[in-house]
């Protein structure tokens, strides 16, 4: 069984890092998001943000995805990663740290950025049911 492309069923605003987020994005984009590394794991009260829960989960990690070739910028970028709300209009921002392509070259090809929480602007966004 192939593996199929994932479900693009949000969207994230993009911005150059250092551009005022009161400005137009820069990109706007179908994306998922998901909460980086997901592990139970008593003994694991240290990563690399050195925020975690109690249960092993990197706090301040997102990962999203978004189509092939979607214009988003790692930290390696000139300048500084990509500052990205999403989901779009939340307020709910974060700093693109680095950017990877998945399944390059075949038809189920997906950008993949891993993201850290840069900050909450009031007003402040509430989780959806």
């Amino acid at each position: 069984m192939a593996f199929t492309l994932p479900d693009f069923n949000l969207s994230a605003n993009l911005w150059t890092r250092g551009v005022n987020v009161l400005n137009p994005p820069r990109v706007v984009t179908p994306c998922f998001l998901t909460i980086g590394r997901r592990v139970v794991s008593g003994t694991d009260s240290q990563t690399f943000s050195g925020a975690t829960s109690g249960v092993g989960i990197d706090m301040l990690y997102r990962n999203m995805g978004c189509p092939a070739r979607t214009d988003i910028r790692g930290s390696w970028f000139p300048g500084g990663g990509d500052t990205v709300e999403v989901p779009a209009g939340s307020s709910m921002f974060y700093t693109a740290q680095d950017v990877a392509d998945v399944a390059r070259g075949h038809p189920n090809e997906y950008r993949f950025a891993w993201l850290i929480f840069t900050s909450i602007l009031p007003p402040f966004p509430v989780p959806m049911p």
